[in-house]
């Protein structure tokens, strides 16, 4: 069944009910906002929404192209999997079409804007993390990363052998069969807010676990299941 606009906002109003009686760890309760919950209900129905995808074509979206606005999150509304751009943006993102359009050198028009940016493209989780939580653009970087730096752990995620590939438990989307600990995205939009205190950005994973992870401590290369998160799936031991 795919998503009405009238479903996702039903859905973003349940999931802002569910969500606010989500208790943040200690210390960080003054950040758990009407924005911020409203991101995390965007990143569930985003979550959702990639499982149809993944159903419809036996894998995950591709990178997101910003020069095309193809790919990444903004693919499950090409898809008709979202019907309403709303959840594509976190709503302390203060991206505006002519920011983009300088950033990147396009000429997009609104129209364009309002389907193809989303902000939670630019922490796809494609080819994996860094250690810092940013996504690494390539095969050759995932290779390094991973098989290259993690000794027999990476080697669990990322076959040594030429040319190398990920493996069943890799932790990203280029994985047709990721297991449901993989993140999809995370939001920086809200780290401001954290003055004095690591940041903790909300997470969306395949499970549809959407949990506010904390930035630094967090180890976003092997994506271990935090605490709470009902993941399943092949992992490393």
């Amino acid at each position: 069944m795919r998503v009405t606009a009238n479903r996702v906002r039903a859905l973003s109003a349940l999931a802002c009910a569910m969500l606010a009686a989500v208790v943040l760890p200690s210390g960080c309760t003054h950040v758990h906002s009407a924005p911020r919950l409203k991101c995390m209900a965007h990143l569930y129905a985003i979550a959702g929404a990639m499982r149809m995808y993944q159903d419809d074509w036996g894998g995950y979206p591709p990178p997101y192209d910003p020069l095309s606005g193809r790919g990444g999150v903004s693919a499950l509304y090409a898809n008709a999997d979202l019907a309403d751009t709303e959840v594509l943006r976190c709503p302390e993102d203060p991206t505006t079409l002519a920011g983009y359009n300088r950033l990147h050198g396009t000429h997009w028009n609104p129209a364009t804007f309002d389907k193809c940016y989303s902000s939670y493209n630019e922490e796809y989780n494609y080819w994996g993390y860094d250690a810092r939580g940013e996504p690494l653009r390539s095969r050759r970087e995932a290779a390094k990363t991973y098989a290259g730096r993690r000794g027999w752990q990476g080697r669990l995620l990322w076959t040594t052998g030429a040319p190398g590939a990920a493996t069943a438990a890799f932790p990203g989307l280029v994985n047709p069969k990721a297991p449901d600990g993989t993140v999809i995205t995370h939001c920086p939009w809200h780290r401001p807010r954290f003055r004095g205190t690591q940041p903790q950005d909300p997470t969306a994973f395949l499970g549809t676990d959407i949990m506010a992870i904390p930035v630094t401590s967090y180890d976003w290369i092997t994506q271990p299941p935090p605490p709470g998160a009902s993941s399943s799936g092949p992992r490393p031991p």
